[in-house]
């Protein structure tokens, strides 16, 4: 790979900072044959940078993207020769569950969460995703810090926490997150249609969106506005929220397309 060639593809320092220490993670693999894992890295790196490895990967080699579960926006990204047992692809990732008595807190956001365990010296980096319920979040974080976090966050914010590793068993409905299910009709199933639709924007401006390459679907850079968005897809745009499609319902009496999303 052309390495100079590539970094003048990114726009940004902090994309050119990113792909330049991928680049050598990717060296290091393929000259050692090893298997190496990334930090966590942002939808945009992952899409930018994931296409540049998948196709200069050498024989016998993968590359695998995962941020603690299938749904995760944010992911690391595992470089390896071809593995003879997929346990040997274990990323180093660890779910925690922190908790509060709601009773006596107000709601705790995706905010709050995140910004007490930066004020503990923690990189965002080491910080994948994190889901707020009903009292509480689950956070994904890189297992070299999940000790660290279990033993000191004691409050986020001004609200006493516990933390633990999460039961591998335990799911949190959508109910609980934040967020909200609606019923949307639209023209079409364009992706810049939806958006539209669920951020209350023009159609022009939801196109704009994709054009500045700040959509995702299933957290991939959506190339295009007139993507048809399909039932099960997670739609991620940046600095407005997710859209996850619940079900395509069918056509109103207007033979307009009738939707339900979990905006979020």
């Amino acid at each position: 790979m052309d390495k100079q060639k590539l970094l003048r593809s990114f726009e940004t320092d902090e994309e050119k900072l990113v792909f330049a220490h991928l680049l050598d993670l990717f060296g290091a693999a393929v000259k050692n044959r090893k298997t190496v894992f990334s930090s966590f890295l942002d939808p945009v790196s992952i899409s930018k940078c994931g296409r540049i490895f998948e196709h200069n990967l050498p024989p016998f080699f993968v590359m695998k993207i995962f941020g603690g579960a299938g749904n995760c926006e944010r992911q690391m990204i595992c470089f390896s020769p071809q593995p003879d047992d997929e346990t040997d692809l274990a990323f180093p990732i660890s779910a925690l569950e922190i908790t509060y008595n709601k009773k006596f807190s107000k709601k705790l956001t995706h905010r709050d969460f995140l910004g007490s365990i930066l004020a503990l010296g923690i990189e965002r980096k080491k910080v994948g995703d994190i889901t707020v319920f009903d009292g509480g979040a689950l956070v994904y974080t890189a297992s070299d810090m999940a000790d660290y976090i279990i033993y000191n966050l004691e409050r986020v914010g001004n609200t006493p926490v516990s933390v633990k590793i999460a039961n591998s068993e335990t799911t949190f409905s959508e109910e609980g997150q934040e967020g909200h299910e609606i019923r949307k009709t639209v023209s079409s199933l364009r992706i810049d249609a939806v958006i539209s639709a669920c951020f209350k924007l023009s159609r022009a401006d939801a196109a704009a969106l994709v054009q500045a390459e700040r959509v995702f679907v299933n957290w991939k850079l959506a190339a295009k506005a007139s993507k048809l968005a399909e039932e099960g897809e997670t739609i991620t745009v940046r600095g407005f929220g997710r859209i996850a499609i619940k079900e395509i319902v069918g056509k109103s009496k207007k033979d307009k397309l009738v939707i339900n999303v979990w905006v979020s």
